[in-house]
């Protein structure tokens, strides 16, 4: 069974670009837990009451409705996303990672943060040249806040994880390509909570657009199906 260290552990030592293009592979297209686009699901806030002072993720509604679910696969593992709001763009993302038996066991919860959208050659590259590119740097600064890099962690630069998602709105069938890097702070000293920020080209038929969302492990017991 894998999971996000398992992965962490695969792009170690892999500094060069990685391409895991899932559009090619059958996938069983289930969302994890019963859920189903169109449907509701709650939410458990009590980490983001406990932790609020200290988070830079904003605190989430109980309930969102389901608009899009996505399936990736990265180095072999099966990562769902299901984009979630009270309207009709996305308010939050739920993303769910999967084992060798396709059994989910490990979510985190993401609430957007900002989404930029470069106008030149050089706004671009602050964000994704292979050498320079502040996705890939050892640590980002949001809100004077430091994250570590989470995959392939260290002082040298590295280009991000390269990933094709195919997302399915409930209409239509569209691939997102993604150009991502994860990165995490503990939020006690017991070290074993820990806050998330995921920092990614997003490339869509509709748009391109840097993306940064923030957020944290969210347990089995915290995802609750409404319908």
């Amino acid at each position: 069974m894998g999971s996000w260290k398992t992965i962490s552990r695969i792009l170690k030592n892999k500094i060069d670009n990685v391409t895991k293009n899932s559009s090619n592979q059958d996938i069983n297209e289930d969302i994890p837990f019963g859920m189903n686009i169109g449907g509701k699901v709650g939410i458990d806030i009590s980490t983001f009451l406990l932790f609020e002072e200290n988070l830079v993720t904003v605190k989430p509604l109980p309930e969102y409705n389901i608009i899009s679910h996505g399936i990736a696969i990265i180095e072999g593992e099966r990562i769902d996303r299901l984009y979630l709001s009270t309207d009709i763009a996305t308010e939050a993302v739920l993303e769910i990672m999967h084992g060798e038996d396709d059994n989910s066991y490990e979510s985190r919860f993401y609430i957007p943060f900002d989404r930029i959208y470069p106008q030149s050659k050089e706004e671009w590259a602050f964000w994704l040249d292979e050498k320079e590119g502040y996705i890939g740097w050892e640590a980002f600064e949001l809100n004077e806040t430091i994250f570590d890099r989470l995959w392939m962690p260290g002082a040298q630069h590295v280009a991000p994880v390269s990933f094709t998602e195919k997302l399915n709105n409930g209409s239509d069938h569209i691939n997102i390509h993604h150009e991502t890097m994860m990165y995490a702070r503990t939020l006690n000293a017991g070290n074993d909570m820990a806050e998330y920020l995921l920092a990614e080209l997003y490339s869509s038929p509709a748009d391109d657009h840097i993306s940064i969302m923030t957020g944290v492990r969210m347990p089995a017991t915290g995802i609750r199906l409404i319908y």
